[in-house]
């Protein structure tokens, strides 16, 4: 059954006494406006199997993983979850990696990647934080194809589902890569130029359907990026996004630098004055970190959420069982 958890409760009461007090205090910035769907809030759940916490939250755009555990999510429950319990719709967005291979997706043994040596060229170790994933040559026509050109690509299920958009994880495997393309050509150019051919294809079956990068904010300076995007999500803008250590006292995130937060903000107000969405995610459950960050959020018109830092459930709510 749902039930609330303790801590979150407690946090997500913390959020909505913050909020209000934000609200009462600083002039909010315009609301974004996505495909005539009024943007205040969103949320994320990406590691569990229950839609029920998303089809009964406020929120008005929410983020899920359309395969976990290998089994897609059906097209009418996509639909359940484009209805909030007020009646009003919500935008309802797919999460996908596009920088790296998850060894837990249908592909992988689609491809027999199990065996190294059928795998697409590897660049680096598997991801210490995030078992099972491992980095790709994001521009290898095969990677893409897989991604977004055949006809049973990822997006394409994605689209067939009925989602209103992706979420694109692993944008900013362009700071590994650095060095490591094919000669003459940059990290940061070829991933730009893989979103733009995203933005292309998947426009020619719903012209609404949205594209939304996460983090890799610096790609926002490239002109022709802003404008194949429907939106961005950051990961800290305001707080270190560290893992804490089970074994240890839950560490206090550590405020990011002035200078550090500016150059984020100035970047992502560019989308926001281009009428585009902006999420931001801060990993902080301490009620005065909240309540700092969504002052200066709700001041720049960034949509917030403060969830657990694997974002296996929403912030306010936990699934249980009862054994």
């Amino acid at each position: 059954m749902l039930a609330l958890h303790g801590y979150w409760h407690q946090t997500f009461r913390a959020v909505v006494l913050a909020m209000l007090t934000a609200c009462a205090g600083t002039t909010a910035a315009a609301d974004t406006v996505v495909n005539g769907v009024t943007i205040r809030s969103g949320g994320y759940q990406l590691q569990n199997d229950s839609i029920a916490p998303l089809v009964n939250s406020p929120y008005d755009v929410i983020v899920i993983d359309y395969a976990k555990q290998n089994k897609p999510i059906t097209a009418a429950e996509v639909t359940a979850m484009k209805k909030k319990p007020d009646g009003s719709r919500r935008l309802v967005i797919s999460y996908i990696s596009i920088g790296e291979a998850e060894d837990y997706r249908y592909y992988w043994g689609d491809r027999a990647w199990q065996d190294k040596r059928n795998r697409l060229p590897p660049v680096a170790a598997e991801n210490p934080e995030w078992k099972g994933n491992y980095t790709v040559q994001f521009w290898e026509q095969e990677w893409q194809n897989l991604i977004l050109f055949d006809r049973d690509s990822y997006i394409n299920r994605i689209i067939d589902a009925g989602f209103d958009g992706i979420y694109l994880d692993k944008v900013d495997i362009v700071d590994d890569l650095k060095g490591k393309t094919p000669a003459g050509t940059e990290a940061s150019d070829l991933m730009i130029q893989f979103i733009r051919k995203m933005s292309i294809v998947t426009k020619r079956r719903n012209p609404q359907f949205l594209i939304i990068p996460q983090n890799a904010v610096g790609l926002l300076n490239d002109d022709g990026y802003r404008a194949s995007i429907g939106g961005v999500g950051m990961e800290g803008l305001f707080y270190t996004t560290e893992f804490d250590d089970p074994t240890k006292p839950a560490n206090t995130p550590k405020r990011l630098s002035s200078a550090a937060i500016k150059g984020s903000t100035d970047l992502l107000s560019k989308l926001k004055k281009d009428g585009k969405l902006v999420m931001v995610v801060e990993y902080v459950k301490q009620p005065d970190l909240i309540e700092r960050a969504l002052k200066d959020l709700t001041a720049l018109g960034f949509v917030p959420y403060f969830g657990p830092r694997d974002l296996s459930y929403l912030s306010y709510t936990k699934e249980t069982t009862n054994n």
